[in-house]
Order: C-alpha cells, then structure tokens, then sequence
C-alpha cells in the first residue's frame, strides 16, 4: 500500500501532540510494509532546512532501505523544499511555509484567500486554483473574538500548500492520501480531486476543541474541518468523543467515522534519535529540578499554556493543595498564549515560590521533567485523545486526567476528575503525594494498562481502512 500523508508537524517539527502521533502511526505502519510519502510544511529558511536535516535528510545508510525523495520545486523566491526519511519507507517532503504552529498562540488575524474562500463556498470542493502571489488577494481580516487565537497568516499557508501538494503529487505514486487535521483537508481535497485518489481525515483535535470556552471558534477553520469531513471518503476519530462531536456537527453516516485511539511506543533506542535527531541537544531550560529533599514532592504539567489545556485549574488546584501539605513544587512545562497571565496568576494566588515555568522542552528535557514528577496531571477542558499521560505512564508517574478527555476512555487504572472541579482535582493530588501504597497501585496497573495502547493495533486499524477504500476504487 503506497500512502500519502499529510501532516502539519513532524518531529523535531513539534508544537503539540500532533507530530508525536504521526511519528508513531508512520513508523508502524513503516513497518507493515505501507509505502508512506509524509509532505510537511516547514519555514523556508536555512536554520529550519538544518533542523529537519536532523530528521535524517540524507541517505539512509546502506541497507537501511531508507529513500530521500527528490526536492520538489520551491516557489518563485523560496528556497529548495528538504526531504527527510525518519523511517525505512517513510519518504518526507517538505515544502516552504511562512508559520510555525497550526496551534492557538497569538499572532496576526486570520486572512482568506480569494481561492480557499471559494473552496469554503464550494459543496463539492472542486480543486483549489493556484495560490496568489504574498499578500495578493487576501480577503480582509476576519475577527475571532476580542483575540486571535492563531499563529501567522495560517488559512492562507494552508491555501498554498495545498497549491504545492496538487503540483508535487503530479510526480508521486499512491493509492490513498491520509490528512492530519484540518490545515491539510483542502490540500487532501485537491490532490484527490486532481488524481482520482480516495482520501482520509484524520481528525485529531475540532475547532471547539482548541477553543477551549474562552475563544470564539473560528467560523472559516470550523467551515474547513466541516467541508473537509463530509467531502473525504473516510473519517477517522482519535476517540469516541470526538467521533460523536464530528457525527452531531457534520450530519454524515457513522459507517464512515472509524475511531482509532493513538498509542504510544515503548522505550527503544532510537526513539530519542528520532525525536531530537542524532548529536543534538535541546536547551537546558530555566531552573529545571536537579535534586530535592527526600520529602518534597513535584507536581506536572506538560503542554500547550492554553485555554484548552486547562493551566488555570492546575494552579487553582496546587494553591488548594499548598494550603494543607507546603512540600510540593509545581513545574508547568510549555508555551502558549496564556503564559503571561499564567505567571500573573501564580503571583495572585500567593504560590509563586512553589510553580516553575519552564517554557518549552526540548526531547531530552521533557524526559528529564518526566524523570523527577511524583505526579502529572492534565486538567484539560476538551481533549480529543492526550498523549502526555501515556508518556507519563511510561515514566513510570501516577496520572490525574480530566474526564472530558478522549484519553479516559481507554486508561482505567489513572484518576480521573471533571476539569472545573478545582477541590477535587487538589483532594486527588493530595491522595496521590500523601499516600505512597496509592500511588504505587497506579504506577503498577498503568504501566499494565499500557502495554495495549500501541501504534501497531492504531497502524492496523488504518491499514483496514486503506484497504477498504482502494478496494471500492478498483
């Protein structure tokens, strides 16, 4: 099976949990023997090229039955696309792009071009036209709230890398295109549209999601995630929830939702290689734990500081927690647009000698912070799936999620709390950091319970899915 797969992010290409999965999924299905062609998009610049590099943007060595694939051409004034192979099989094409995070995180209004704007008019998602020239015919600015959530010129980055896709596919053998979320669903449009190739919409997180309650959804990315769902020939959902969301929103038969909950791999020696690329080392971030007395306790987050992963209900929550049991320290490990008014709020509430902010961690860091917690906690508001925790697990760190999580309905052996419940969110990190024999109970049944959530059974499941479509094709 030869795939196409387009995605947002890659690793070292990381701003969230997106490109951790696609990691996993394409080296699993790597190994079934699926033919993967990954096109990320990437900033058009040197340092960037020398970071995907690190990806392996060269030969694979002999008998390693790697392949780099021939730069696509760059566009007028863009430098030479980079193309990495991360994975015996797995072929990455990268093609210049002008952002570097499809994730809420501040920036300049959302733009639509004049294209896309008719793509999002369009029922029948006729293919894309040519991108315009930088800053030609840009539709004016479209308000999101009081602020815009989003990073860069996106809807118009997604316009022109579907462009480029449709011109790079021209060139490449495949039997069914796989887009990772909603920046990748017109360009997974075009290209079917132009090739008469089926395609698939891996939905790992909605708009409403990223929301978070406090920013208003973006009426042109919700319209993409919409268009893009009913138009592709398949679905497939990272949970449950989020299969139920896209079934109430999108009026589209269940037969064509198909969820299939992400994995996570254990630890092997080429993970790290991988993720942070061979010689490398990420920054060593600000006042990061190095020992501690033996009674004090570090309490974790890990992820985007934003409204959708609830940070302010872990610092309500560790404020509830200081005022009975004082030996804990809370490291909120991450970036977003809530980083300020985070720190702003530790000072409010009277903790700020007991909360480090970290920023963002490198590969090796955050398997140093993972290495340290007595507890991780993810208090998040709408989560399709979560990661993190599995990778906490795999650590070998007692888990508090949010029930409002897709990642709860596959993890029975973690605590589970409803987001906004703040006192029983402390009362549980109380129960976990003062009670040993408890946390040892989690530890021990997690890390059972882990061993059944891996990329292999997720790869599988979409092998079937390729399948059945190629097969409708013939």
């Amino acid at each position: 099976m030869r795939v196409l797969m387009l995605g947002w992010e890659f690793p070292p290409h990381l701003s969230g949990g997106l490109g951790t999965a696609c990691l996993g999924l394409t080296r699993a299905l790597a190994g079934m023997s699926t033919e993967i062609t990954f096109v990320l998009p990437t900033e058009a610049s040197d340092e960037q090229a020398a970071h995907l590099r690190l990806l392996g943007a060269a030969p694979a060595p002999s008998g390693g039955g790697g392949t780099v694939a021939p730069a696509a051409p760059p566009p007028a004034g863009g430098k030479a696309p980079v193309s990495a192979s991360p994975a015996p099989g797995v072929t990455m094409h990268a093609v210049p792009s002008g952002i570097t995070t499809p994730y809420p995180d501040g920036g300049e209004p959302l733009r639509t071009p004049d294209g896309l704007q008719a793509w999002l008019n369009n029922p029948d998602h006729a293919p894309l036209p040519t991108a315009p020239a930088s800053g030609a015919g840009a539709a004016p600015a479209s308000p999101v709230g009081a602020r815009n959530p989003y990073a860069g010129d996106l809807l118009a980055e997604a316009h022109a890398y579907a462009d480029r896709c449709v011109a790079m596919a021209k060139d490449l053998d495949f039997d069914v295109v796989h887009a990772h979320d909603w920046p990748t669903f017109p360009a997974a449009a075009a290209v079917s549209a132009a090739t008469g190739k089926p395609w698939i919409a891996h939905v790992h997180s909605l708009e409403s999601d990223r929301a978070g309650g406090v920013y208003e959804v973006n009426p042109q990315i919700d319209a993409i995630e919409r268009g893009g769902v009913r138009g592709a020939d398949a679905v497939i959902a990272v949970s449950r929830r989020t299969g139920d969301r896209i079934l109430e929103t999108c009026s589209i038969p269940p037969s064509r939702v198909t969820v299939i909950y992400n994995g996570i791999d254990l630890f092997d020696a080429g993970v790290a290689d991988v993720v942070a690329g061979p010689g490398t080392t990420a920054p060593t971030p600000p006042a990061l734990p190095q020992t501690r007395s033996d009674d004090e306790k570090i309490v974790l987050f890990l992820g985007r500081i934003t409204a959708q992963k609830g940070p302010g209900y872990f610092l309500d929550a560790a404020q509830r927690v200081l005022e009975k049991y004082d030996r804990v320290r809370f490291v909120i490990a991450g970036t977003g647009d809530q980083s300020h008014e985070l720190v702003a709020r530790a000072g409010e509430l009277g903790i700020s000698d007991h909360v480090l902010f970290t920023g963002f961690l490198g590969a090796e860091d955050v398997d140093r912070v993972f290495r340290i917690a007595d507890l991780y906690v993810m208090p998040s508001v709408s989560e399709p799936f979560g990661i993190a925790p599995l990778e906490a697990i795999q650590h070998d760190v007692p888990v508090i999620i949010s029930r409002q999580s897709g990642v709860s309905e596959v993890l029975e052996h973690v605590l589970k709390v409803d987001f906004w419940d703040t006192d029983d969110l402390a009362s549980k990190m109380l129960a976990v950091l003062r009670n040993p024999p408890l946390a040892q109970t989690l530890r021990e049944n997690a890390g059972q319970e882990l061993r059944r959530l891996n990329w292999r059974d997720a790869a599988e499941q979409c092998g079937s899915v390729y399948r059945s479509l190629v097969g409708a094709k013939a």
